[in-house]
């Protein structure tokens, strides 16, 4: 115990949310500008309806979570997976303190089998990128906590999805191998992000050989045109590298987006956003 809070309570563009000042990214976001992510989430919120059934892999504190809770409403539903303990805790504060009843929320890692791991705990006290940490970074097998890893068929294969979005360090591919069924039953939209330069090209043709059509999506992090208006850009030119995938049967144009054909493509990058 100490007498320095972990936590602040901010007020945010989607309700209340306990955010650790600590956090250099998304927490810094929440605190200074009332919102993280933002323009992220206005590309997002263009994919789902009132009740839709959504999963956010790799929900961090809930940002996304708590906005496609809100937007979907009670008759749809979002299954939200963070495997960090003291970031899972923080995710169910956040869901708690806006009244939320159609958010399911599992501490585990998702992946392409099920498993179990020791990880060590995150000192939530020191300045970091907490939604940046890897499994490899905490995996440690003398630490007290265990988590265990699950495919998200075997968790949500029994429900029509609408849409997946994933950001899971890494480990994205083998998260959608552990979600075969779902893409295969529902064709969702995918929502992923690729910032690995080992592993995109094998991550975009597992989802090109799935029949879907790909987009290069990166989205700053800081918005000019925040909620509380504040101009100055104290978090810097951080871009999430994601890309969007629709199934070819429905996929549609995306204005103002690089479509990716070919994963030789993704030579050309890193570009500008």
């Amino acid at each position: 115990m100490t007498d320095d809070p972990l936590y602040e309570l901010v007020d945010t563009v989607h309700g209340r949310m306990l955010v650790n000042p600590r956090d250099v990214y998304i927490g810094a976001a929440l605190k200074e500008y009332g919102e993280a992510m933002f323009t992220e989430w206005t590309f997002l919120k263009q994919l789902i309806r009132r009740g839709d059934n959504v999963m956010d892999v790799g929900a961090n504190i809930g940002v996304h979570t708590l906005a496609f809770a809100k937007e979907i409403g009670p008759e749809g539903a979002v299954w939200a997976f963070e495997m960090q303990n003291a970031v899972f805790q923080n995710l169910c504060a956040n869901m708690a303190l806006n009244d939320l009843e159609n958010v399911f929320a599992y501490q585990i890692a998702v992946g392409s089998e099920t498993g179990a791991m020791h990880v060590n705990n995150l000192n939530m006290r020191k300045r970091n990128n907490f939604g940046g940490i890897s499994i490899d970074k905490i995996k440690n097998e003398t630490a007290m906590q265990k988590i265990f890893m699950h495919k998200l068929d075997d968790i949500c294969g029994h429900a029509q999805i609408r849409l997946i979005k994933i950001d899971v360090e890494g480990m994205e591919l083998d998260a959608l191998k552990g979600a075969e069924n779902i893409i295969q039953t529902s064709r969702p939209y995918l929502y992923v992000e690729n910032d690995r330069k080992d592993k995109e090209k094998d991550l975009v043709q597992y989802i090109l050989d799935m029949d879907y059509r790909v987009w290069i999506h990166w989205p700053y992090l800081f918005n000019p045109n925040n909620a509380r208006g504040i101009k100055e850009n104290s978090i810097g030119n951080f871009i999430s590298k994601n890309i969007f995938c629709q199934p070819k049967e429905m996929a549609k144009p995306v204005g103002g987006l690089e479509e990716i054909t070919d994963v030789q493509q993704l030579d050309e990058y890193p570009k500008t956003a």
